[in-house]
């Protein structure tokens, strides 16, 4: 930027005869003046003529008429362009309705979406009914289907189990005398038989006789013992004699004083008659009393308390039946 140099002052103008406009006097002794800025009308008329062609009086570059009109018509061209794009939006804009639902088609869709539902439920409720009908269905086909099958089984297992029971309370309560009576009997026949058939002299009808009596009074001993009940534990039992025709010195006298032996004296008195033996005391009783008649069956617990009996008398251990 150019400083601007101030033109020299002008002379007072001159009045009409020569006469000039007086002038303040400046005291010899003040401080110089400095020179006014303002410029006069011609003087700025001036600097401003000059500076149009150039520069501004701010130091900016003042554009010319061809650069206003380039950028006028760079303007208007851009506002075209704009004013083309927007009518292309509207366009598209129109089309886009065309082709979209109607304004309710939120209410529809809405509706729709309802609709779906409610047909999807309903959907769900009948295939869970198929699925129960078809569940049923199969369930019972398949029992009919192995009913003969299962109900053989069952039948098969009943008999199975009805024989074991049935064998358990043969042996546990029907008399060991059913089983066991007529091999002892078939035993001591045998036994008479072979003993008469070794002796050198021939029989005499004496000898007969007395066996004929001794066989009478064991088998009326073991009819008089059958006669005897859970009731008559007292009652004085029929003797039995050995097969020697000796009375045992082990034989009880009464049921009581029978069921109050342990397992030792029980084993020496099945012994004492050439009887089988066994570990548990009750099956060495129910064999002696089978052999005697008697129609009492012992059934062992697990608890037995031998020679022991409760407030009544009876036996601890011993069931009678």
């Amino acid at each position: 930027m150019e400083p601007i140099t101030p033109p020299p002052s002008s002379p007072p103008p001159e009045l009409g005869d020569g006469e000039t406009t007086p002038t303040t006097p400046v005291a010899s002794n003040a401080p110089p003046r400095p020179p006014s800025p303002a410029f006069s009308v011609a003087e700025t008329t001036r600097a401003v003529g000059s500076s149009r062609q150039g520069r501004s009086s701010s130091g900016y570059n003042i554009p010319d008429q061809t650069s206003i009109n380039n950028l006028v018509n760079g303007f208007t061209a851009t506002l075209e362009q704009l004013d083309s794009n927007l009518k292309a939006l509207s366009l598209h804009a129109k089309e886009v309705d065309a082709l979209g639902p109607p304004p309710d088609s939120a209410a529809q869709i809405h509706k729709l979406r309802l609709q779906l539902r409610a047909q999807d439920k309903k959907q769900e409720a009948r295939i869970a009914d198929i699925k129960h009908i078809v569940k049923d269905v199969l369930k019972e086909q398949i029992a009919e289907h192995m009913r003969p099958q299962i109900q053989e089984q069952i039948r098969l297992e009943l008999s199975r189990q009805i024989h074991e029971a049935v064998q358990e309370q043969i042996t546990e309560h029907l008399p060991v005398s059913l089983q066991d009576q007529a091999e002892e009997s078939k035993r001591q026949l045998i036994e008479v038989r072979n003993s008469l058939l070794n002796r050198p002299d021939p029989i005499s009808d004496s000898v007969l006789s007395i066996f004929k009596f001794i066989f009478s009074l064991y088998s009326e001993a073991r009819r008089s013992n059958a006669s005897l009940r859970s009731t008559n534990l007292d009652d004085p039992l029929a003797p039995v004699v050995k097969a020697n025709g000796e009375e045992s010195a082990l034989a009880p006298q009464t049921l009581r004083q029978l069921f109050s032996y342990d397992s030792a004296q029980a084993r020496a008195l099945v012994r004492d008659y050439a009887l089988r033996e066994h570990d548990v005391r009750e099956r060495n009783l129910n064999r002696f009393m089978a052999h005697i008649g008697v129609q009492f069956n012992l059934i062992p617990i697990p608890v037995m308390v031998d020679g022991v009996v409760d407030e009544n008398g009876a036996p601890i251990g011993v069931t009678l039946i």
